[in-house]
């Protein structure tokens, strides 16, 4: 049975090594590249993981997800997911949509959040359809907005009103 939830800052390795996993293994999935991130310090990684939530089977982290609201007063109606990956071997059990899920409810818990926006790379197939099914609609697309080892991809930019 999956669990979504926070880890302590304690169980900052255990983020590290799933979020270097993640650019490690889906590259095309990720604003951020291996080399860079590899070189946080622990600091660093506590800091970032206060806005993670995992999914957890038998107290392993299987899946992440960073949802974050926004403060400047412009776009303080707006949240914004992120850095979102399920291991291979738990994709297609759910574990993605449960973790969209909780970070949805979070959205609606909070009474000044009217949308949600994240992006997608276009050969992201598989998330492009749980975010379509979730609700989520392209408001934007990006031709050439991504580049890894000399191609170019394109991305997506998707929002879901939850008020």
């Amino acid at each position: 049975m999956v669990e979504i939830r926070k880890l302590p800052l304690s169980r900052w390795e255990d983020y590290r090594r799933l979020r270097l996993e993640s650019l490690r293994r889906s590259p095309l999935a990720f604003g951020s590249a291996f080399e860079e991130e590899a070189e946080r310090s622990e600091a660093q990684w506590k800091k970032w993981m206060k806005n993670v939530s995992f999914a957890m089977v038998e107290d392993v982290p299987v899946g992440m997800i960073v949802w974050s609201f926004t403060r400047e007063t412009k776009f303080r109606h707006v949240a914004e997911i992120y850095s979102f990956y399920v291991r291979k071997a738990y994709r297609g059990r759910g574990v993605g949509a449960a973790l969209l899920g909780h970070a949805l409810r979070a959205a609606r818990d909070n009474p000044r959040i009217e949308k949600v926006r994240l992006y997608v790379n276009t050969r992201q197939r598989s998330a492009l359809r749980m975010y379509e099914k979730a609700g989520f609609v392209v408001v934007g697309r990006f031709a050439r907005d991504m580049k890894v080892d000399g191609k170019y991809y394109t991305m997506l930019a998707m929002e879901k009103r939850v008020r």
